[in-house]
């Protein structure tokens, strides 16, 4: 506890102050000719060469591994496609510019090792700015790369570095992938749209002082990544985080403990000198502590054994502790500190807050920040929290240190696995079906998870497999051979795809080469079924039925029927099962010939054929309603599951939103017969699994 005073009190008349923001000069994007004049740097020596628009082709023709490249001031175009082993440096990230904004790269090396990029801005690329593949130590510093899709990407580079380089305003900023014992150290990525820094894959990958602002996704971490170490990184971005199958993790606080990193980074939004011309020094202060920007001191001297680099990319010395990003600040604040107070231990996260004599909080001063041992001075800001002023008086500053920990769940009310996405139970359950090998099928369309088709054990819930995808699925069914069929909408069309059920993997057969298929169709059909080798579809909008030949993809049949949906299979009486128009029952043929038209239930929403038996779901009743088929046209009643008194009310398994009421249509609905007498019924957004005595299971 820190007692200081405020104006009035006895030992002080000074007020609390702002601080007085000091501008810095800042050099102007320089531009220049398409060419001027470039040299060499042969094992120690400069050549010059003639300035000359292909004098730069000759100069890279002519360098050997371990030479550099050197550009005085001036702006060159691209694609410069550098031998192995040979880099390039230019005269300042504002002196020499390469433009390739017509170039789909614009530095790329492949193999060599040691090689140095330096001094110079890349702007501009239509797929990459800067490109190394497949290269040993490989060191990236002083660098602007800009405006392009990728702005920096190491592809199975191994002890590469990039160091005191800025990344701005490109769809990725910096990606490292596939390589070994890679550093990104003391960067600025600023405005990279869709991810700041991705870490797809690769070994023991490290990452730290970097700032990621002002991206959808600061950071992205690939599950092949081995034993990465990344942290005393700034963030401020949509979300922080990211781990495959996972969502985004919007706080630091959640990325921290799901991730593992990150122990001692910040999340903090930073603001700049001048953003139009690159100056990407910070130029505000985090309130509390007037001589630090926001970016001051978060950094490390060294990590996980790899050293920061000793000077900023302005040349700058450090200035105490280590910077996060490319620059290192300091701030001359006008009036002298409120106070000071001290940090004791270099471990966990520390917050602060003042209160007044009568115990009341006044306002806080920071929450969670991970200060280093030592003292610090602090200035009161003139408001409270609550916007109202701070009257004159004495106030006590009062400090937390603490190192409390997280255990990472899972997501709340999900029944599913913890982790990852793909295993946790859906959010929006569509179609259902059982196949031969035991498993129940649920698909649905598009989710954060990515996941378009899960298969789970039947008798448990336990899911065995999944299949990705992000479309709506309009179609599903098992065939007589016990492949599954899933249907997903295109824009104009739909792709079937065939899967093994055992495994999920993809199945080609003489229809579906890859196991994949697409058909032009109108995407918005209903439903989908398998007899007799072909494929039906329910196309509602045009009141036909459609069909494809024997094991094929292609449908060549049309049958008109009225309104049709939710065909199924009758493999006993070789019959397609239909409803018509939301008010009865039909059964066709192969040939599309109309064998049975029946009306066993009012508002039919759903049916399911399995061995003789037909579940039709009824949106008037509430009702699953059960029929012995065995005589398609005397259908018997032999079963109903369901309470008949939804929708509303406290939720029951049995007690069914797919009821419809006065002004309510009746929640999402689909239903599958399965085998022992198991009905699975997706209700709204719930999956229900009921055995032969109407018991839920699962």
């Amino acid at each position: 506890m820190v007692p200081f005073m405020k104006d009035g009190a006895v030992k002080s008349s000074r007020g609390i102050r702002r601080i007085a923001w000091v501008a810095l000069a800042c050099s102007p994007l320089i531009a220049g000719a398409i060419w001027t004049r470039s040299s060499i740097h042969e094992r120690g020596a400069i050549a010059a060469v003639d300035e000359k628009a292909d004098d730069l082709k000759s100069a890279i023709a002519k360098a050997k591994p371990g030479d550099t490249i050197v550009l005085a001031a001036g702006t060159y175009a691209a694609p410069i496609e550098l031998p192995a082993g040979v880099g390039i440096k230019g005269a300042g990230r504002f002196a020499t510019i390469i433009d390739a904004r017509s170039a789909a790269f614009g530095i790329s090396t492949s193999g060599g090792s040691n090689a140095e990029i330096a001094d110079l801005t890349v702007m501009g690329a239509k797929q990459t700015n800067i490109k190394i593949d497949a290269a040993r130590s490989t060191h990236i510093h002083g660098v602007r790369s800009v405006g392009g899709i990728n702005g920096i990407v190491f592809s199975n580079v191994k002890n590469g570095r990039i160091e005191n380089t800025i990344c701005d305003e490109n769809r990725y900023g910096i990606i490292v992938g596939g390589g070994e014992n890679d550093v990104v150290v003391n960067c600025t990525l600023v405005g990279n749209g869709s991810i700041g820094l991705s870490i797809p894959g690769g070994e023991r990958p490290i990452a730290f002082n970097n700032v990621v602002v002002d991206s959808s996704t600061c950071l992205y971490l690939g599950d092949q990544v081995v034993e990465p170490k990344i942290d005393y990184n700034l963030y401020f971005g949509q979300t922080i985080g990211k781990l495959p199958e996972q969502t985004a993790k919007n706080s630091l606080n959640e990325w921290r403990y799901l991730s593992g990193q990150d122990v001692h980074s910040v999340s903090y939004s930073v603001e700049f000198r001048n953003r139009k011309i690159g100056d990407y020094r910070a130029s505000n202060s985090p309130g509390w502590s007037l001589e630090r920007a926001t970016t001051s001191d978060w950094g490390a001297v060294e990590f996980a054994g790899v050293k920061a680099p000793a000077a900023d990319i302005d040349g700058a010395a450090r200035i105490g502790a280590a910077d996060a990003g490319a620059f290192e600040i300091a701030f001359k604040p006008s009036s002298e500190p409120d106070a000071r107070f001290d940090i004791e231990s270099d471990r966990g996260w520390k917050s602060a807050g003042v209160f007044d004599r009568h115990d009341r909080l006044v306002f806080y001063l920071f929450h969670d920040l991970p200060l280093a041992k030592g003292t610090y001075s602090f200035w009161a800001p003139k408001t409270n929290d609550w916007g109202r002023g701070i009257a004159a008086g004495e106030y006590e500053l009062r400090i937390v240190e603490a190192e409390l920990d997280w255990r990472y769940l899972g997501y709340l009310g999900d029944d599913g696995e913890p982790s990852p996405a793909s295993r946790t139970a859906s959010v929006a359950p569509g179609l259902v079906a059982f196949d031969r090998s035991g498993h129940l099928l649920m698909a649905q369309g598009w989710s954060e998870d990515g996941v378009n088709l899960r298969a789970y054990a039947a008798v448990d819930g336990k899911l065995d497999w999944f299949f990705d995808g992000s479309s709506d699925t309009r179609g599903l069914t098992v065939d007589r051979d016990g492949f599954v069929y899933q249907a997903r909408n295109l824009e104009k069309s739909i792709k079937l795809t065939r899967l093994d059920s055992k495994t999920g993997k993809l199945a080609a057969s003489k229809g579906f080469p890859g196991g994949e298929a697409q058909a032009s169709l109108d995407p918005k059909f209903e439903g989908l079924a398998e007899l007799d080798g072909r494929l039906f579809i329910a196309d509602r909008a045009h009141n036909e039925v459609k069909a494809t030949g024997v094991g094929g993809s292609e449908f060549v049949d049309t049958f008109v029927v009225d309104a049709p949906s939710h065909p199924a299979a009758d493999r006993v009486n070789h019959l397609v099962w239909l409803i018509s128009g939301d008010k009865k029952v039909i059964a066709i043929n192969g040939q599309g010939r109309i064998l049975v038209e029946s009306t066993p239930v009012e508002f039919p929403g759903a049916l399911s054929f399995h061995e003789g038996s037909l579940a039709i779901a009824s949106r008037k009743t509430g009702k699953v309603h059960v029929f012995d088929a065995s005589t398609p046209t005397e259908l018997k009643p032999t079963r109903t599951l369901g309470r008949g008194d939804g929708p509303f009310g406290p939720y029951l398994p049995d007690r069914f939103t797919f009821q419809a009421k006065s002004r309510f249509p009746g929640s999402h609905l689909d239903i599958a017969l399965g085998p022992n007498g198991m009905i699975a019924v997706i209700d709204g957004n719930r999956l229900l699994v009921f055995n032969d005595n109407n018991k839920l299971i699962w």
